[in-house]
């Protein structure tokens, strides 16, 4: 009977050898994984910090590219309006040329307006043509 006794506390010894190793194992594998937890939560916030940069950033294009577009517009309108109004005023100063006593620089500047426009029509044409 004591020798029986002695197995049971042997077998309880080695039992509590046992679940102490594990609980340190565990205790240890828990210590690693909070290490762990720790890194990913600094990455989450380092994420979350990031994506609002970025969205300041986007924030920040969108409004330049509103504002370039606004200026854009802007000088479509007014290159929209010197055509439709510098050939009329071309004309008129043309026809109001002295053919003998204009001075050279003069018929030169009028000549060189008459190719702008007349090249600006070509690409305008052009440009409708692969647009429509």
């Amino acid at each position: 009977m004591e020798d029986l006794q002695k197995q049971v506390d042997d077998m309880q010894d080695k039992i509590k050898d046992i679940s102490s190793k594990y609980e340190d194992k565990i205790h240890s594998e828990r210590q690693i994984l909070k290490k762990e937890i720790s890194k990913y939560k600094v990455k989450v916030v380092d994420l979350n910090e990031n994506m609002k940069e970025q969205d300041e950033v986007i924030r920040n294009q969108e409004i330049i590219t509103t504002r370039w577009m606004t200026r854009f517009a802007q000088i479509a309108y007014l290159a929209n309006e010197a055509i439709d109004d510098i050939p009329h005023l071309l004309r008129e100063a043309e026809a109001m040329m002295d053919p003998f006593n204009t001075p050279r620089e003069i018929k030169g500047f009028i000549c060189h307006c008459k190719e702008l426009i007349g090249e600006m029509m070509d690409m305008i044409a052009r440009d409708k043509k692969e647009y429509l």
